[in-house]
């Protein structure tokens, strides 16, 4: 698996090679990191814009039922963040919570807002002049059925999507 992970991420361009093994080696060989990239003309500028997806285990990056990251999904979520410095331009960084159906509805929004509030923070401080928005889904859009362990926990996720320009010379 973490070879064709690491095949994903350098044709996409978001990560190195070197990030993808540092971020498997602290979050665990569990941990699936997973990268979908679009590309499309910003009117504006009229560059291409290249739009990454990264999908990060909430296992991994948050103790149970807690919105405070911990120290490997602090690691993991800094090498992300150090590695947008090769794009020419950063647009705008989207961070979307997602849970499992375990819990209310009421308390999975919650859950997930409160940790996509917190990688916005953290993305915000360290690119201040980025827009960062985050909105938590809940438990309203799972991409595996919650009737089983697995499913529950492909669901358990957090989405970073980055809209940026180019490559830095």
């Amino acid at each position: 698996m973490h070879g064709y992970l690491a095949c994903i991420f350098l044709m996409t361009g978001f990560l190195s090679l070197s990030t993808v093994a540092l971020a498997q080696d602290r979050v665990g060989a569990s941990e699936e990191l997973a990268l979908e990239n679009q590309s499309g003309n910003d009117p504006a500028s009229g560059e291409t814009a290249k739009l990454s997806l990264a999908v990060l285990s909430g296992e991994a990056l948050f103790p149970s039922a807690s919105s405070v990251l911990t120290d490997s999904g602090v690691a993991t979520i800094n090498l992300l963040i150090d590695d947008l410095g090769k794009y020419a331009e950063i647009l705008s960084v989207r961070i979307v919570g997602h849970t499992d159906s375990d819990g209310t509805a009421a308390y999975n929004r919650y859950l997930s807002e409160q940790r996509a509030l917190y990688l916005a923070a953290l993305f915000s401080k360290r690119l201040p002049s980025i827009s960062v928005v985050s909105f938590g889904a809940g438990e309203t859009q799972p991409i595996a059925t919650n009737t089983t362990q697995a499913g529950r926990k492909t669901n358990r996720r957090v989405e970073i999507q980055v809209l940026a320009t180019g490559i830095a010379p």
